[in-house]
C-alpha cells in the first residue's frame, strides 16, 4: 500500500491500480477469514457458505459490463473478474485439504476480486482518446508461450523455478482471458509475464537513471502521437519510473516488454503454424500460481 501511495503521490496512476488490485484481494481475503462466519474451524460453515455465495460468484464473468473505462482500468477489472470463479471452485476443497480457515480465505478472496472488478466498472470516462485495438495480441500469446519454453530447461529450470511458475501463470491466465474475449486484461496479464521472464532472459543487465528518464520521455512521446488509450502502456512504463535507480527493472520494461505491447496492436504477417501431433497433458496445481 505504501508503494501505491508513493506511486499515485507521484501522478503514476495506472502503476497505483496495478498495486492496489495486488493488496486488496490479499487484505479483503484476511478480514474475511478473521470475522463471522469466515472464522469459523467448522468445514459444515464453509459448506454452507460455499453454498450460499455459489449463485453470486460462479456467474460473475457472464454480467461484466467494462465500457467507457480507461484501457487500463478495463484491463485490470477483466483479470480480477476472470479469478472469482477458479478461486470460488478452489476454496471448499482446498479447506476440506487443509483447515476451513483457509477455505474461507480463498472464499473471500474471490468475493474481493468481484468487488474490484464492480468498483472499476464504475470509473467512467469521457475521453475523447481512441480504444486500442490488439489485432496481434492472439501471436504475442504464443509468442510468449513460444519463449518460457525455450528457457525452461537445466540450469534456469531448476535455479528460477519459482520465476517460471509465476510467469507461466501469468501466461495461462491471459490464455484464458483471450478465450473469454477479454483482451484487455489479456495483454496485460500477457506483458506481466514478459516482465517477470525478464529477470531469467536479463539478468544483470542494467540502465542509468539518466537512460531511464531519457528512455521514458521517448516512450510518452510516442504513446501520445496517436491520440489512443495507450494507459494499459503506461502500467509498465510508470513502474519503471517506480524507482529509477532500479536499472535492472527499467531495461526489462523497456526492452522486452513495451516492445511487445506495440506488436499486440499490429497484425501479424506470419502465424503460428499448429503442430501436426497432439499430446494430452494433466497437471494438478493452484490457480495462478
Amino acid at each position: 500500500m505504501q508503494r501505491a501511495e508513493k506511486a499515485l503521490a507521484a501522478g503514476h496512476r495506472n502503476f497505483a491500480l496495478h498495486l492496489l488490485s495486488i493488496v486488496h484481494s490479499n487484505l479483503s481475503a484476511e478480514r474475511y477469514r478473521n470475522h463471522p462466519p469466515g472464522n469459523s474451524k467448522n468445514l459444515s460453515d464453509l459448506e454452507k457458505e460455499w453454498q450460499k455465495k455459489g449463485p453470486e460468484l460462479q456467474s460473475a464473468a457472464k454480467r461484466s459490463n467494462f465500457k467507457q473505462i480507461p484501457a487500463s482500468v478495463r484491463a485490470v477489472a477483466e483479470a480480477s473478474l476472470s479469478e472469482v470463479k477458479p478461486l470460488y471452485d478452489s476454496s471448499l476443497e482446498y479447506g476440506k485439504s487443509t483447515t476451513p480457515e483457509y477455505g474461507f480465505f480463498y472464499l473471500g478472496s474471490s468475493q474481493a476480486r468481484l468487488e474490484l472488478a464492480r468498483l472499476l466498472s464504475t470509473m467512467q470516462t469521457q475521453s475523447l482518446l481512441k480504444p486500442p485495438v490488439f489485432a496481434g495480441l492472439a501471436n504475442e500469446i504464443d509468442a510468449m508461450e513460444d519463449a518460457i519454453l525455450a528457457e525452461y530447461k537445466p540450469p534456469a529450470s531448476i535455479e528460477h523455478h519459482p520465476v517460471f511458475i509465476r510467469a507461466s501463470g501469468l501466461l495461462k491466465q491471459a490464455q484464458e482471458l483471450y478465450a473469454a474475449g477479454m483482451h484487455y486484461g489479456a495483454l496485460y496479464k500477457m506483458l506481466d509475464a514478459r516482465s517477470q521472464l525478464s529477470k531469467i532472459t536479463d539478468a544483470g543487465q542494467s540502465i542509468t537513471v539518466e537512460e531511464t528518464k531519457k528512455r521514458a520521455a521517448e516512450m510518452s512521446a510516442r504513446l501520445n502521437q496517436d491520440k489512443a488509450d495507450h494507459s494499459i502502456a503506461l502500467i509498465f512504463l510508470e513502474f519503471a519510473l517506480e524507482q529509477p535507480h532500479d536499472g535492472e527493472k527499467a531495461h526489462a520494461i523497456f526492452k522486452n516488454v513495451l516492445p511487445h505491447y506495440f506488436s499486440a496492436l499490429q497484425l501479424s504477417k506470419f502465424k503460428k503454424q499448429k503442430e501436426s501431433f497432439v499430446a494430452t497433458v494433466t497437471l494438478v496445481r493452484w490457480p495462478y500460481t
